[in-house]
């Protein structure tokens, strides 16, 4: 009897760490040319032992491109390629012509199933609980981390007994305005609620000027970005149980 074929994002082995080699060897210049970002204690990122990364979204669409920029800052700073968290990727990704080159580089379908096979594995994940939310939030909270009410990742982590390695990324934010991220729109528009997204938002960008909707990748002027990297952060329980009190979370 044969095993039912994975599908695209859904099987980690897929990745090839000389894939997003070559990939940073071509974006890097563009990446310094748009952001002129620069990585602090990335060091929290080194190491082989299991973790969960957790990572906040900025930018509206180029937010897309903040683990390709993360993993460029970090290869800068000596970390090999190969010790690069798996990144748990957005539904409509693999609902695109991108979805192989995704998967080589090292993303995963963003599901508990995969999440949880890479850790039970004693391997390392990166996810950005933020969804399609935190990036089109209103320019005056350029600056804030808004997660929501979401906690599965810290479940997640509690689970499986790993530690949360924050990873900050400011300045992204300032490349546009979002004057709303339109979520009763979203509600509305079926072809929104196929593709699952969750906002249309109403932006204002270089070259585009005001848009609705999801907008193209735009021009990021005056921008400079920071990505830091913070202490791990342990829990003293672990196992489902724990995953499970509620107030514990």
């Amino acid at each position: 009897m044969t095993r039912p074929q994975k599908r695209i994002g859904d099987d980690p082995s897929v990745r090839r760490p000389e894939a997003l080699s070559r990939a940073l060897d071509r974006a890097g210049a563009v990446l310094d040319w748009l952001w002129r970002a620069r990585g602090e204690d990335l060091h929290h990122l080194e190491g082989e032992e299991p973790a969960l990364f957790v990572g906040n979204h900025s930018g509206g669409p180029l937010a897309l491109f903040e683990p390709l920029l993360l993993a460029h800052l970090a290869r800068r700073s000596g970390i090999a390629v190969a010790m690069l968290p798996f990144l748990l990727l957005h539904e409509i990704m693999w609902r695109t012509p991108l979805a192989p080159l995704l998967a080589r580089l090292g993303a995963v379908r963003a599901s508990p199933d995969n999440a949880n096979t890479i850790l039970a594995r004693g391997g390392r994940v990166l996810v950005y609980p933020g969804g399609d939310r935190e990036p089109f939030r209103p320019f005056r909270d350029r600056d804030r981390i808004e997660l929501g009410d979401r906690r599965g990742y810290v479940k997640l982590a509690i689970r499986h007994g790993v530690p949360i390695v924050p990873i900050v990324t400011t300045g992204l934010q300032s490349g546009f305005v979002c004057l709303s991220d339109g979520r009763a729109l979203a509600e509305r528009f079926p072809l929104a609620r196929f593709f699952r997204v969750g906002v249309l938002p109403i932006t204002l960008s270089f070259p585009f000027g005001l848009w609705l909707g999801l907008p193209p990748p735009y021009v990021p002027l005056f921008v400079r970005a920071r990505v830091r990297a913070l202490p791990p952060i342990h829990f003293t329980r672990a196992g489902e149980r724990a995953a499970s009190d509620e107030a514990y979370v």
